[in-house]
C-alpha cells in the first residue's frame, strides 16, 4: 500500500479508507464530509499522482467490471471520421479495449454493447496508446499481440504532461521522438478518450492541455472525447470510494459544456457535434 498524500490527509480528518476490506466497511458520507478540506490542500500533481496509484492498486478489478469491458457508441461516431489506416492517440488508453477495436476488426463484436454494429472489417486505424499506469500496460499489452504493427508507439506517461512520456513500446523512432521529447508535429489523424482525460483532468489544466495536444493534430484532425456534465448542484471535483474494490478512494473531475466548449475553442478546434 502507497499512502499518497490524498490518503495522508483523509487519515488526518480521522477517515482510514485504507482499511475497508469490504462493501459493508465504504463509507461515502465519511468521504464526503472532509473532502472539500482535503481538495483544497492538493495540487494537480498531487491528484495525478493518486489516481494513477488509484487505478494501479485496482488493475485486475478495473478489467472485470462489464461496465468497462464494452465499447461505447461514440467510439463508432469517432471512427467515422477517420481515415482509413489513420493515425489515432489514444489518451487514458485503461485496459486497451478502445485501442484494441480500432486496429483489430476480429475483436470487435465482443467489445460492442448491444445496441452497437461493428464498423466494415476493412476500417482499421494505427493507435498511440497513452497510459499511465505501467501495471495496465504490463496486464493489457498482450491483446495486441496479433496486430502489433498497428501500434507503432506506447506511451507510458500522465496526459497532463504532454510529450513527457515515457517509450513503453516503440517501431518508429520519430513518433517517439514527437511523443516524448516534447517535440509536437502535426501526425495524428485524431485523438481519442473515453472519459478518462475528462474525468481525471485537474481544474484549470483542462485549457493549456488541449491545446498542447492539439498542436500534434493534422489540419482537420478529429478530437473524440466523453465526459460528464456538471449539473447545477455538482461540485468540480469529486472524491469516490469504490465499492467495487473497497480501499481505493478516486479524484473525478465534473465540466460544464460551456466550460468544454471554451477550452477546446481555446485550442482552435471547432465543436461539430
Amino acid at each position: 500500500f502507497m499512502a499518497t498524500k490524498l490518503i495522508r490527509l483523509l487519515n488526518q480528518e480521522g477517515v482510514f479508507p485504507q482499511n475497508w476490506k469490504t462493501v459493508e466497511e465504504v463509507n461515502q458520507t465519511e468521504i464526503d464530509s472532509v473532502q472539500d478540506s482535503v481538495l483544497s490542500q492538493l495540487s494537480w500533481e498531487d491528484i495525478s499522482e493518486h489516481n494513477l496509484v488509484a487505478y494501479s492498486n485496482s488493475v485486475a478489478n478495473y478489467n472485470s467490471k462489464p461496465v468497462n469491458q464494452l465499447a461505447i457508441p461514440d467510439l463508432l461516431d469517432f471512427m467515422n471520421l477517420i481515415p482509413n489506416n489513420g493515425l489515432i492517440l489514444d489518451i487514458a488508453a485503461g485496459h486497451l479495449r478502445d485501442s484494441l477495436y480500432m486496429i483489430d476488426p476480429e475483436s470487435r463484436d465482443a467489445l460492442n454493447r448491444e445496441e452497437m454494429i461493428s464498423p466494415s472489417p476493412e476500417k482499421r486505424l494505427r493507435v498511440i496508446p497513452l497510459e499511465g499506469s505501467i501495471d495496465f500496460l504490463d496486464s493489457c499489452v498482450g491483446r495486441f499481440k496479433r496486430n502489433l504493427n498497428r501500434i507503432p508507439l506506447i506511451i507510458a506517461g500522465d496526459f497532463m504532461t504532454p510529450g513527457q512520456g515515457m517509450v513503453y513500446h516503440s517501431s518508429d523512432e520519430n513518433l517517439a521522438r514527437i511523443f516524448t521529447k516534447d517535440q509536437f508535429e502535426p501526425v495524428l489523424d485524431g485523438i481519442w478518450s473515453c472519459a478518462g482525460y475528462m474525468i481525471h483532468m485537474a481544474p484549470g489544466k483542462l485549457g493549456e492541455t488541449t491545446r498542447k495536444w492539439a498542436e500534434a493534430l493534422k489540419q482537420n484532425g478529429i478530437l473524440g472525447m466523453s465526459y460528464i456534465n456538471r449539473k447545477e448542484g455538482m461540485s468540480e471535483m469529486k472524491l469516490l470510494a469504490s465499492r467495487s474494490a473497497p480501499g481505493e478512494v478516486k479524484v473525478f473531475s465534473h465540466y460544464t459544456s460551456s466550460e468544454v466548449d471554451e477550452a477546446f475553442e481555446s485550442a482552435g478546434l471547432k465543436l461539430i457535434d
